[in-house]
């Protein structure tokens, strides 16, 4: 990776991130929905990371918004997932 690159603390984030939730997830195997929603969202940070990884740094402006978009809608999605985790999870207990 390239450290000069204006995205590479976002990059580095979305890393620790996957890392993160897929280690909370594979301890959640006993809560079904914790479990999907953990794999869902494992799922989104990876697609999230390939798109941050794809940002190139003199990328056109047409093409950086697009993926900004992208990005946004990602993070919302993602929201959206843990917030069913926690559901699920209150349901659970």
């Amino acid at each position: 990776m390239n450290t000069s690159h204006p995205r590479y603390f976002q990059r580095l984030q979305t890393f620790g991130a996957v890392l993160f939730v897929a280690g909370l997830t594979t301890h959640a195997s006993r809560y079904p929905s914790v479990f999907a929603a953990g794999l869902l969202l494992t799922l989104v940070l990876l697609i999230r990371l390939f798109i941050e990884i794809s940002i190139d740094e003199e990328e056109p402006e047409q093409t950086l918004e697009r993926k900004m978009k992208q990005l946004s809608f990602l993070n919302q999605f993602s929201m959206l997932i843990a917030m069913f985790g926690v559901v699920g999870f209150m349901r659970e207990q």
